[in-house]
C-alpha cells in the first residue's frame, strides 16, 4: 500500500509574514506555497534544483511594485526576490530558496506597436515567438533569435541580454532595447534617478583605466551591468546596465524594443565534413563574406539526429550525411555572396554542399539545428549531456584552437560531449556527458570548470559568452579582475544594499554577502536517493528544456498546457512534481491493496502531498504528444497510470471510474451507461450513446479461421470505435474490398484501455496478455493487423 506524504512546508516565518503583508495590501497577483509549485519553481533547463518558499505571481505592473514596495521595508530585508520568465536559463538564474516572482504567468501582453518607428512595447512574460508572430504582420520582427523562442520570454532575454543567431547582424537584446519599465527598490520605477545614475558612472569612470586589459574583445559576450557601454565619459546608457544583469538590480515589467525589417532572399548554405575542426575553421574563414549567420553542431548530435523519428525529411537536404559526417555548418546569406561562400569553402574539403533557397526548406533546416539542445538530451543510459560549461566565447579565429584544447580537458577526464553554437561568434555550446546520480561524477563539475575557466581566459575569452552567470558567479572577479567585478558591486549596492533581488547572482552589495557557487545542490543528488521504479523514474530524466510549453502552433506539445498557461499542466510540471514525489517516497510502494474500511478512513486524510499530484496528473488527456515530441520522451500518460496503480492501493477510486472500468463488459449489453442524470451524479459529464448501427452484421472469424484461409489483412476492432462511431470502421471495411485485397475481420474483445488509463494495471496486465496469446497465431503467421483506433489498437 502507498504510504501518505504528509505535506511539507518550506516558508520561514520572516517569508510567511512577508506573504501576509503582501495580501494586506490587497495584491494584485496570486501566490503559491503548495509542494507541487515550489516543486516546479525549484528547476530550470540547469542542472541545479533549489526549493523556493513561494510561488508570487502578479498580474500587472502594479502588482511588481507592490511586491518591492513591501520589500524594501525594514522588517522584511531577510526576504528576498528572484523574477522567473520561462524558466530556460542554464545557469540557475532563476532559482532561489527564497521567493519566486513569477512574471510570465499574466504579464505577458502586446501593449503597442508604433507603425513609423517600429517600435513594440511589450510586457516581459511576453514569450519571443508570440511577439514575433504579431509583428509578422508588419513585416518586422525582434532580432535576437535564440533557440528556445516558442518558450523564452522578452523579460528573461532582457535579463540575460540573450543573443543567439544572427548575433553579428541584429545584436544583443541590449542592442534592440530602447526603453524599460523597472521597478527598483522602494516600488519606484527607474526613471533617470540622478542618485543612481551617478554612482554607474562613478564606478565605470573608476573602472576604466582596466577596460583595455581585463574586458573581454569579442564579437559578443554576456557581461550584465556592461560599464563600457553604459557610460563612456559621454554618451550614457542605463540599459546596458539593467540587460543582463539577471534580476539582481530590479524587475522589468515591460520594454520598448526597437524591430528590425523581416529578411528577404535568404540563402543557406549547408556545408557537411568529415572533421568538426575543419568545420570550425571553415566557419571561421566564412566570416570575412559577413554572413547573417554561421552555426554548427558536431558528431554526437547528428548522431542523435540519425535516431530521430525527424531524420528522414531532413536527411535529403544534407545529402544522405555519409555515416563519417561529423560536422554540418549552417551559413545563412544573401543572395549576393553564396558563390563566394561556395568558394571559400571549398579549401576545407567538405564531403557535401548545397545552396537551400526554398524558405520551407531552410525553416526545417534551422528547426534541426534548434533543436541541438533536445536531440542530445534524448541520449540513452546514465551518462547525459548536461549545460555547465557550455556557452564558452573566444575571438572566431581562434575557436577551432580553443575546442581541441577543450577536448583535451574532457579526455582526461575520460568524457566526450556534444557541441553546437555559434561559429560566427565564437560562442560554442558544450555539453560534457556526467552521471549525475554518482558523486564521483558530480565531483567533475568543479574540476572541470575551473580547468576551462582557465583555459578559456588563455584564448582571451570568457565562461559565458550567452548564457548568463547565475550559479556561474563565482568565477566574476577571476575573469573581470577585482578592480572592474568591485564597481560591478558599487553599481549593485547602490541599487540593492540589502542584497534583496536574485541575491548572490552576477555580483553582491558588498563582501560580507556570498556569490553562488557551483556547490549548489543539483538535481541529480536529489535523484541519486530516489527508487527505482519502472516508467515512473523516468520523470528524472526532464531536464527543463521546455519544449512542452512551446506556444508554437505546429506543436501538438502540450494542449492542457496551451489551454491554461498553468505550467503544472505541462509535461514539464508534472514531470517535475513526479520527480519530488519520487524524492518523498523512501522505497517502492507496494502494490498490495488496503481493505475497503481502510480505503474510506484513509479517503478522508487531506493531509497527503499524494493528492496533489494525483490533482495535476488528473488534467492530462492522454494524448501522448509527450512521449513522440519530448526529446526526453517523457510519456506522462504511462507514468500517470503507473502512479494511480499506486495511489488506489490507499485510496478508494472514484464511482465513474468503476463505469469506465467495466464499460467494454457491459457493452454488449446496451447498458453500460443509464440516464444523463446518474452519470452526472458519479462524475461523468457527456455521456455518449451506443450507435444502434453497431447491430449490422458482421461477418467474424476466430484467429484459427484466418490463418487457415491466409487473407491479405485482419482487421482488430475495437469498442470505441465499433459501439460509438462505426462509420469508420465499415468504411475501412469497404476501402480494402475497393483496392482489390481479401479482409478479414476479428471478433471483437476488450482492449483494456480504461484499465490502462485509469492505473487498475493489474487487470490490465491480465487481459493484456490474454489478447496477446489470442492473436498470436495471425502475427506467426506474418498477416498484416490493422486497426481504426490508434490507441486500443496498439493495446
Amino acid at each position: 500500500m502507498l504510504e501518505k506524504l504528509p505535506r511539507k512546508t518550506n516558508s520561514t516565518p520572516e517569508v510567511d509574514r512577508f506573504l501576509l503583508d503582501l495580501l494586506a495590501t490587497g495584491f494584485d497577483g496570486e501566490t503559491a506555497t503548495d509542494e507541487s509549485s515550489l516543486s516546479i519553481a525549484s528547476t530550470d533547463n540547469s542542472i541545479w534544483q533549489i526549493m523556493p518558499q513561494v510561488v508570487i505571481s502578479p498580474r500587472s505592473h502594479t502588482g511588481v511594485t507592490q511586491v518591492v514596495k513591501l520589500l524594501a521595508e525594514k522588517s522584511h530585508r531577510h526576504v528576498s526576490i528572484t523574477p522567473r520568465g520561462g524558466g530556460t536559463s542554464t545557469a540557475g538564474q532563476s532559482l532561489t530558496n527564497s521567493i519566486v516572482l513569477d512574471c510570465k504567468r499574466y504579464m505577458h501582453r502586446i501593449l503597442h506597436y508604433d507603425h513609423e518607428t517600429k517600435l513594440v512595447q511589450v510586457e516581459c512574460g511576453a514569450v519571443l515567438q508570440q511577439v514575433n508572430d504579431e509583428l509578422k504582420q508588419y513585416g518586422v520582427m525582434i532580432g535576437p533569435t535564440v533557440a528556445t523562442a516558442s518558450r523564452a520570454t522578452i523579460g528573461g532575454m532582457i535579463g540575460n541580454d540573450s543573443a543567439g543567431k544572427g548575433s553579428q547582424v541584429y545584436g544583443k537584446m541590449s542592442d534592440c532595447v530602447v526603453s524599460l519599465e523597472t521597478v527598483i527598490r522602494g516600488g519606484t520605477s527607474f526613471e533617470n534617478d540622478s542618485v543612481l545614475i551617478e554612482s554607474i558612472k562613478l564606478a565605470c569612470d573608476n573602472a576604466r583605466p582596466y577596460f583595455k586589459t581585463h574586458w573581454p574583445k569579442l564579437p559578443r559576450f554576456i557581461s550584465g551591468y556592461n560599464l563600457p557601454m553604459a557610460w563612456d565619459g559621454e554618451t550614457f546608457d542605463c540599459n546596458r546596465i539593467f540587460c543582463g544583469s539577471e534580476g539582481s538590480l530590479g524587475v522589468t515589467t515591460s520594454a520598448t524594443l526597437q524591430c528590425v525589417p523581416i529578411p528577404t532572399n535568404q540563402e543557406l548554405v549547408l556545408l557537411c565534413f568529415d572533421s568538426f575542426d575543419d568545420a570550425l575553421r571553415c566557419g571561421a574563414s566564412l566570416c570575412k563574406h559577413k554572413p547573417t549567420a554561421v552555426e554548427t553542431v558536431d558528431e554526437l548530435v547528428l548522431k542523435t539526429l540519425r535516431k530521430d523519428s525527424s531524420w528522414s525529411t531532413i536527411s535529403p537536404l544534407l545529402g544522405g550525411a555519409r555515416d563519417d559526417t561529423n560536422a554540418i555548418l549552417f551559413v545563412e546569406c544573401n543572395n549576393s555572396n553564396s558563390n563566394s561562400i561556395f568558394e571559400n569553402a571549398k579549401q576545407f574539403n567538405p564531403q557535401f554542399a548545397k545552396c537551400i533557397v526554398d524558405t520551407e526548406e531552410q525553416t526545417l533546416a534551422w528547426t534541426f539545428r534548434s533543436r541541438s539542445v533536445g536531440l542530445l538530451s534524448s541520449l540513452k543510459g546514465p551518462q547525459r549531456p548536461i549545460p555547465f560549461v557550455e556557452d564558452c566565447a573566444v575571438p572566431p579565429e581562434k575557436l577551432a584552437g580553443f575546442i581541441s584544447a577543450f577536448k583535451k580537458i574532457l579526455s582526461k577526464h575520460d568524457l566526450q560531449a556534444g557541441m553546437f553554437g555559434h561559429v560566427d561568434a565564437g560562442v560554442m555550446h558544450i555539453r560534457p556527458a556526467i552521471n549525475m546520480r554518482r558523486k564521483s561524477e558530480r565531483k567533475k563539475i568543479r574540476i572541470i570548470t575551473e580547468e576551462v575557466v582557465k583555459l578559456v581566459h588563455s584564448y582571451g575569452g570568457v565562461l559565458w559568452g550567452e548564457h548568463g552567470r547565475g550559479l556561474r558567479s563565482e568565477f566574476g572577479p577571476e575573469i573581470f579582475g577585482e578592480v572592474i567585478w568591485e564597481q560591478m558591486c558599487n553599481i549593485k549596492n547602490a541599487f540593492d544594499p540589502h542584497n534583496q533581488f536574485n541575491p548572490g547572482k552576477v555580483a553582491v552589495p558588498n563582501r560580507t554577502f556570498s556569490l553562488s557557487t557551483l556547490e549548489t545542490t543539483t538535481r541529480g543528488e536529489y535523484d541519486e536517493r530516489t527508487p527505482e521504479l519502472v516508467t515512473l523514474s523516468n520523470a528524472t530524466r526532464c531536464d527543463g528544456n521546455g519544449e512542452c510549453q512551446s506556444i508554437s502552433t505546429s506543436d501538438s506539445m502540450c494542449p492542457t498546457y496551451r489551454a491554461t498557461d498553468d505550467p503544472s499542466q505541462s509535461p514539464r510540471g508534472r514531470a517535475e512534481v513526479l520527480r519530488r514525489w519520487l524524492q518523498r517516497i523512501e522505497q517502492t510502494p507496494s502494490r498490495k491493496n488496503a481493505s475497503f474500511i481502510k480505503k474510506l478512513f484513509n479517503s478522508g486524510n487531506e493531509d497527503d502531498f499524494n493528492h496533489e499530484v494525483k490533482h495535476i496528473l488528473d488534467g492530462c488527456i492522454a494524448c501522448k504528444a509527450c512521449a513522440t515530441e519530448c526529446p526526453m520522451q517523457i510519456d506522462i500518460p504511462a507514468m500517470r497510470s503507473q502512479f494511480y496503480a499506486f495511489y488506489f492501493t490507499r485510496y478508494l477510486r472514484p464511482m465513474r471510474d468503476t463505469v469506465w472500468l467495466n464499460m467494454e463488459k457491459m457493452l454488449p449489453l446496451q447498458k453500460f451507461m443509464p440516464s444523463r442524470l446518474i452519470a452526472r451524479l458519479v462524475g461523468i459529464c457527456d455521456p455518449p450513446k451506443p450507435n444502434s448501427k453497431v447491430k449490422k452484421q458482421i461477418n467474424t472469424f476466430t484467429p484459427e479461421q484466418i490463418v487457415e484461409s491466409k487473407p491479405d489483412v485482419v482487421l482488430l476492432q475495437d469498442s470505441f470505435t465499433s459501439y460509438f462511431r462505426p462509420a469508420p470502421f465499415f468504411a475501412m471495411v469497404e476501402i480494402i474490398k475497393q483496392l482489390g485485397l481479401q479482409v478479414k475481420v476479428l471478433p471483437l474483445r476488450q482492449c483494456g484501455k480504461a484499465q490502462h488509463v485509469r492505473g487498475a494495471l493489474t487487470s490490465f496486465d491480465s487481459l493484456a496478455n490474454e489478447n496477446i496469446k489470442w492473436i498470436s497465431p495471425i502475427a506467426d503467421a506474418n498477416i498484416p493487423i490493422i486497426g481504426i483506433d490508434p490507441a486500443a489498437t496498439l493495446l
